[in-house]
């Protein structure tokens, strides 16, 4: 049997592929870097901007406010808007204590329409739907106008329902004229405000040491202005007093007038429903006199004080006539007394709503460049990297 040939070796096995080799913690540490920080980069960007955009006042935990030249208009409208009411309620109530007294109407045409449409045009420009009431307040007391003289008996019955309504308009007026007199003392101090720019200010402190820590620098400046810039914001929203700018002052200034024109107002008319046989008004010429007394206005407070004493002897006098004569003898001190509260009132600083636009836009500059020093500074350690 014949030799078989020389048998070929067999083909060696396949070797494994190696293991790829794995990065050491160093080297993975420094990949990563970069990503995190376009991560804060992006993170302090977005804080030191949106710090800047709610301490403009413009947004609030219950949406998008009025800019503060609209709330400022809203305010001085509603404050207008309550004392015209007063006026026309004092209007009629003189006009009806006349008649009680058995004196003849006046032939001259009555304001009271002019003051309920005052009152409505103020009104129409608070921002707020409600009428108010003034079309039955305008119903009401030009019904009691025209009666008085035919029968004053049913005409001071129409002035009680006058004076319900007059409550109610005034509830409304009062009530909107606060709010609007928060907005514009308070701008930006809200829960959003303190919320996000403090959260901000914390975020970008953390990524100040955390920088720090990671890029072996101790300091990156702008980002440390960008950090300074939002605290700064949020401290200045919650603490208006900080600025030059004393809005607060100017305004409780003007509310406090206002109020007092109308609450003066409304105890005039008080001392003509007592000729009606509605109820005495020393109380009422008291409380006022507390009030003026608290404005620090020394002329309009002596005025008023002649009118108080002149309630002494409407409540001796004896009879409507007598007790009409009594308010008449103070007719001119009172008349001075409305004056001066009513051109202080008037004389609102124009330049309010304006000056508190320029606040509110500065916020949102300062917001902008807080947000673009974020970026410069992590920028910068982020090309270190690369």
């Amino acid at each position: 049997m014949s030799t078989p040939s020389a048998q070929h070796p067999a083909p060696a096995p396949a070797s494994a592929p190696l293991p790829a080799a794995q990065p050491s913690p160093a080297t993975a540490q420094r990949s990563s870097t970069p990503s995190r920080l376009r991560l804060a980069r992006g993170l302090a960007t977005a804080a030191a901007l949106l710090t800047g955009v709610v301490a403009t006042g413009t947004f609030d935990t219950d949406g998008v406010n009025a800019t503060p030249n609209v709330v400022a208009a809203q305010w001085e409208a509603a404050e207008r808007a309550g004392t015209q009411v007063a006026a026309a309620d004092l209007e009629v109530a003189r006009t009806v204590a006349e008649a009680v007294a058995g004196l003849e109407a006046d032939e001259a045409p009555t304001t009271f329409p002019d003051l309920v449409l005052a009152a409505a045009d103020d009104h129409s420009h608070t921002g707020v739907t409600t009428s108010a009431g003034l079309t039955d307040l305008a119903i009401t007391g030009d019904r009691a106008i025209r009666s008085a003289a035919a029968d004053p008996d049913a005409a001071t019955q129409q002035y009680v329902e006058l004076q319900d309504l007059t409550n109610r308009a005034l509830t409304v007026t009062d009530t909107v004229a606060a709010d609007r007199a928060d907005a514009l003392m308070t701008g930006s101090r809200s829960v959003l405000t303190s919320v996000v720019g403090g959260v901000s200010t914390l975020l970008l402190l953390g990524l100040l040491v955390w920088l720090a820590l990671v890029t072996r620098r101790i300091l990156n400046v702008p980002l440390l202005v960008a950090t300074a810039i939002t605290g700064g914001l949020t401290y200045v929203s919650l603490n208006p007093a900080a600025l030059p700018v004393q809005y607060d002052q100017r305004i409780e200034s003007t509310v406090a007038a206002a109020d007092a024109l109308q609450e003066v107002r409304q105890t005039r008319s008080a001392q003509y429903a007592q000729v009606m046989g509605l109820g005495a008004a020393d109380e009422a010429v008291d409380a006022t006199a507390e009030t003026v007394e608290d404005l620090d206005m020394p002329a309009v407070e002596a005025q008023w004080a002649q009118v108080a004493a002149g309630q002494a002897e409407l409540s001796s006098a004896d009879g409507a006539e007598a007790q009409l004569a009594a308010i008449e003898q103070t007719q001119e001190q009172f008349a001075r007394v409305e004056q001066s509260l009513s051109e202080h009132v008037t004389t609102v600083d124009v330049a309010l709503g304006r000056s508190a636009s320029i606040t509110s836009g500065l916020a949102l500059v300062l917001g902008i460049v807080a947000a673009a020093a974020a970026w410069t500074g992590l920028t910068r350690r982020l090309r270190d990297y690369r």
